[in-house]
């Protein structure tokens, strides 16, 4: 590995043109100068195109391609196939990141020879308040890997592929891929996947990578689908754990589980529009209770709130329509979601 490692710093883009220039120029910024940035325009339709060009004009290390629309699975798997970093990295088109985190995450990477180094997260909302998600420093070795993952996944840190710092030949040697026929969860996948492949990820404190959370940013998905994307994440996850884990790191996994299932019948329950529609998303609701997954999740569990207590309880009274009769009356009623 050269002593200074070039970074190859990947950004899907789809009509980001209020947030782009923002986002770019961090990038630009970085007190680490050895990168190159690959701008995916993935179709989009507002002025992003020409905002990549400006930049590009203007900076040797910005490359530019125009595909169309497919996704920002799609486009990361195109950034990775271009690349010629010894790392790899990945910025939102809407996001930004401290002016020292390709620097710091460099060093982190070659000093502690590491596969992947994950940082925290710094979470700005509309009004500009701050919260801070991370880790405590540590490196994280072989089967220990998977608790720590466990561990980063309840601070929101695991899935996300825009905290981390990759190894390239990692990625090419194992193929690794975002699978651009998911919509949702294409991004927690690949995680999973490339830390099954490690056996040294360094976990950094420091909150690098700037979230900035947009109004009406929560995507609408159809029950169905947010549903099979979460089976298939619990059940890639339990396979990654697999029998190498405490007993309390799949208790905890359970316990996350049992809050992302929850959080999927309090979606269904928004947007009723009639009696029909009512007892459809019962219907629904009913089948998604009676999978193996959702059954696994409420043992060896624990709640982590009172609310997921009750919907429980009212689920194993066989009280479906109760509980999304009381889920519809909040979301018509309240503005703030329900604390799952």
């Amino acid at each position: 590995m050269p002593n200074n490692p070039m970074v190859s710093i990947i950004i899907p883009i789809f009509n980001s043109e209020k947030f782009l220039n923002n986002t770019i120029e961090s990038v630009l910024n970085q007190t680490y100068e050895n990168f190159e940035l690959l701008l995916i325009n993935d179709g989009s339709t507002d002025s992003s195109a020409k905002i990549c060009g400006a930049f590009a004009k203007i900076d040797h290390r910005i490359q530019v391609l125009h595909i169309s629309n497919n996704g920002p699975g799609n486009a990361r798997n195109l950034g990775i196939s271009l690349a010629k970093g010894n790392y790899i990295q990945f910025v939102d088109s809407d996001d930004s990141i401290e002016l020292n985190m390709v620097e710091e995450l460099v060093k982190c990477m070659t000093s502690e020879m590491a596969e992947v180094v994950v940082c925290g997260m710094k979470n700005l909302d509309s009004s500009n308040r701050v919260t801070i998600s991370s880790h405590p420093t540590k490196l994280s070795l072989d089967n220990e890997i998977k608790n720590d993952f466990v561990h980063l996944l309840k601070l929101g840190l695991a899935y996300s592929p825009v905290n981390k710092m990759y190894r390239k030949s990692i990625i090419d040697e194992y193929n690794i891929k975002f699978n651009d026929e998911l919509s949702i969860g294409e991004d927690a996948l690949f995680n999973i996947n490339y830390f099954s492949k490690c056996s040294k990820v360094f976990i950094y404190d420091k909150p690098l990578y700037i979230y900035h959370q947009r109004e009406g940013s929560l995507t609408k998905r159809i029950f169905h689908e947010k549903e099979m994307a979460q089976i298939l994440l619990y059940q890639k996850l339990t396979e990654f754990l697999d029998n190498d884990s405490t007993f309390d790191t799949l208790r905890e996994l359970n316990a996350y589980y049992l809050m992302e299932f929850s959080f999927i019948i309090y979606q269904n329950s928004i947007g009723i529009k009639s009696i029909g529609d009512f007892f459809n998303k019962v219907k629904d609701t009913k089948k998604f209770i009676n999978r193996p997954e959702f059954k696994a999740v409420t043992k060896n569990s624990y709640f982590y709130s009172s609310l997921q207590r009750v919907m429980l309880l009212l689920l194993n009274m066989k009280c479906e329509s109760l509980l999304m009769l009381f889920l519809y009356c909040h979301n018509r009623f309240n503005k703030k979601p329900l604390p799952l």
